[in-house]
């Protein structure tokens, strides 16, 4: 029997969100093509990282926020009303 505790650790190991990301895997697998759509809409893409690589997908990491509005605070302050107030609580 598979537990809750079993599934969330299983969905939560990024290496397997690599695996469930990547539509030839599943169809590799032997998943149908509407059931490995369904996971690549379903599952955040996800790519195993190396260190080769980590400076590279380090700096392209910026491109994935460039949709944010440019009135968003940043990532120490906490937006109430028309005062932000940073970590600090000042």
């Amino acid at each position: 029997m598979v537990t809750r505790t079993r599934v969330h650790v299983i969905l939560t190991d990024k290496s397997n969100s690599a695996l469930l990301s990547a539509p030839q895997t599943l169809l590799d697998w032997g998943l149908t093509l509407a059931d490995a759509d369904w996971l690549e809409d379903a599952v955040p893409k996800t790519r195993l990282m190396s260190s080769e690589d980590a400076t590279v997908l380090w700096g392209a990491r910026h491109q994935l926020f460039k949709s944010r509005s440019p009135v968003t605070t940043d990532s120490k302050g906490v937006c109430q009303g028309d005062n932000t107030l940073r970590a600090s609580g000042l």
